[in-house]
């Protein structure tokens, strides 16, 4: 199906202004072209104009589409993330002023399934890189590389295959220069196995290149050099040679993928007591909330979102019984199973307050305020955190807000009293 020159200002917009990568645009363009297909009816050529194009769907023919996605048994996953790409595409339509509605509106997605996320246990991961270096070949070396590369620094299959040379750590260094989603740079630290592992695939990486010609320069750019045309091994033959390994390791090739090294990284260092927010910046993640975080470390359960209220539920019980570490250790798991929770926010600011981490309590009510800006009991923790970090005006506002909100009761008498309290005069 041809795709129209609506659509493809649209994908040139989500390149340019929201920096996708090309494997977004390129799912984009599919989901776009069924999409087109539809509204053009069976049988349509390319030689003939559609009867409609996408611009011109009502908000019937989006809810046809929508149900003959349910008709074709496509996963929920996969029904979600086409009907995401209408939304997306009508409500940029919408905003280049293309048309005066967008027919998405009333759209819901489908409830999506959660199977259980795989994870692997440091035992698992251990028995890999065991299986790996049992090798002795340069096929060995490079899978003890990948494996370390992917584990011990938490990279995407798509940043690992595509690893330019001069992210490699320079002298003296321990870090790798990574490029991530939305040109987004990070530096992602290397420990000593991963630096040996490195060093030894490096001194057989020649092994991997092509023999000359436009082949071998195009290949000498990347770290996971390859003879196939785009230089650099592909993200399928990554997979393969994990699963392989796995047999090896005598694990089930099925719980074995690079997104679940990636998942055991991220899951292993909070587990030891790694810092919330410094995982994330590991990860390479711009929001806390990401939908990784939801994917990888919990929200993947079928009651994932049940899950992190036990874990704030444990989280109040042990600042009753003063363990505040452990607190905070369950709180930061609650909110990596329920980032949208405007609760888990709530409850890991005031725990921070109480902590006087004043820094982590002002963002973590920010957190909470962006998912419930109208939420009384938000509203007064931000004031109590405001005045506390000598913001006034902001305690000032924030209080008032709360007796626009409930007039009555607890929370308001709190509010007043603050209030009484910030204004009165301090004796000389």
């Amino acid at each position: 199906m041809r795709i129209d020159h609506q659509i493809e200002a649209f994908l040139e917009a989500m390149s340019a202004e929201r920096g996708a990568a090309r494997n977004t645009l390129e799912a984009y363009r599919r989901d776009l072209a069924d999409y087109a297909g539809f509204l053009a009816g069976p049988g349509a050529d390319e030689a003939v104009p559609p009867a409609k194009q996408p611009i011109e769907a009502t908000d019937a023919d989006v809810l046809n589409y929508s149900a003959e996605l349910g008709r074709r048994s496509l996963s929920p996953a996969t029904q979600a993330r086409r009907l995401s790409a209408l939304k997306q595409f009508h409500r940029f339509a919408l905003t280049e002023g293309w048309r005066e509605d967008d027919p998405t509106a009333k759209l819901d997605p489908p409830k999506r399934g959660r199977p259980l996320p795989k994870v692997l246990d440091v035992e698992q991961v251990s028995k890999l890189l065991q299986a790996a270096a049992g090798k002795q070949d340069a096929g060995g070396v490079r899978t003890t590389c990948l494996l370390e590369m992917l584990y011990a620094a938490g990279l995407r299959v798509s940043e690992l295959v595509t690893l330019p040379m001069s992210a490699l750590p320079r002298p003296g260094e321990r870090t790798l220069r990574i490029k991530g989603k939305g040109g987004r740079e990070r530096l992602a630290p290397l420990g000593a196995p991963a630096l040996a592992a490195l060093e030894a695939y490096l001194s057989i990486r020649p092994s991997f290149l092509p023999q000359a010609g436009p082949a071998r320069e195009r290949a000498e750019r990347y770290v996971f050099a390859s003879s196939g045309k785009e230089g650099h091994l592909t993200r399928r033959r990554c997979a393969q040679i994990l699963e392989e390994c796995a047999r090896l390791a005598g694990l089930d090739p099925a719980l074995v993928s690079p997104h679940v090294l990636r998942h055991a990284f991220a899951t292993h260092l909070l587990d030891g007591g790694a810092d919330l927010r410094s995982v994330q910046k590991l990860l390479g993640h711009a929001d806390i909330a990401t939908g990784y975080f939801d994917a990888a470390l919990g929200g993947g359960l079928p009651d994932g979102l049940a899950k992190g209220e036990i874990y704030l539920d444990r989280a109040r019980a042990q600042v009753a019984l003063g363990n505040m570490k452990a607190a905070r250790a369950d709180m930061d798991r609650a909110l990596v199973l329920a980032p949208q929770d405007p609760l888990a926010w709530l409850l890991s600011a005031t725990l921070a307050r109480r902590s006087n981490e004043l820094a982590r309590a002002t963002a973590d009510i920010t957190e909470a305020a962006k998912r419930a800006p109208d939420d009384a009991s938000v509203a007064l923790e931000q004031g109590n955190i405001a005045v506390l970090t000598g913001r006034d005006d902001d305690a000032r506002a924030a209080w008032t807000h709360v007796l626009k909100l409930v007039p009555k009761g607890e929370q308001a008498d709190a509010a007043r009293a603050s209030l009484a309290q910030l204004d009165t005069p301090v004796a000389k």
